[in-house]
Order: C-alpha cells, then sequence, then structure tokens
C-alpha cells in the first residue's frame, strides 16, 4: 500500500453547477510529482452536488466524498 503524500480538501454546498469543474480542475493539476487524495465534504447541499462527484468519483479512486445531512458551516 503506498502512502499518500498530500490530501486536497475541498468544502462545497450547493456547488452542482460548478462542481464538476472544479474537481477536474484539482485532478489535473501537476502537485510536484507527489501522491495525492481529494477529499470533497459535501456540506449538506440540497442540489446535486453529491450525486455529480459520485459519479465523477467512478472514475477516480483518490477521490473521496464526504457528505454532511445537513449544513454544518463551513
Amino acid at each position: 500500500m503506498s502512502t499518500i503524500d498530500l490530501s486536497i480538501i475541498i468544502p462545497s454546498f450547493n456547488e452542482g453547477a460548478t462542481i464538476e469543474s472544479v474537481v477536474s480542475r484539482v485532478m489535473k493539476a501537476n502537485v510536484l510529482g507527489l501522491k495525492c487524495e481529494v477529499i470533497l465534504v459535501d456540506d449538506g447541499s440540497q442540489d446535486d452536488t453529491g450525486l455529480i462527484v459520485k459519479r465523477i468519483k467512478q472514475n477516480h479512486s483518490n477521490l473521496i466524498l464526504i457528505c454532511h445531512g445537513k449544513n454544518k458551516g463551513k
């Protein structure tokens, strides 16, 4: 098992319109050859943010989705 060198955390709340673009840009970013994971925290979104990230996650093993049942604030 390889270790993670960098964790990138993306907080989100009702970002359905932009979350796919944000995740795509972060996944493509050059992080100096470090092995990284991306953790997206859906803070109780009422739109389709979580569904979009779940779909994206199918193609990225280093993407972790955490969903809060209700908004807790950033």
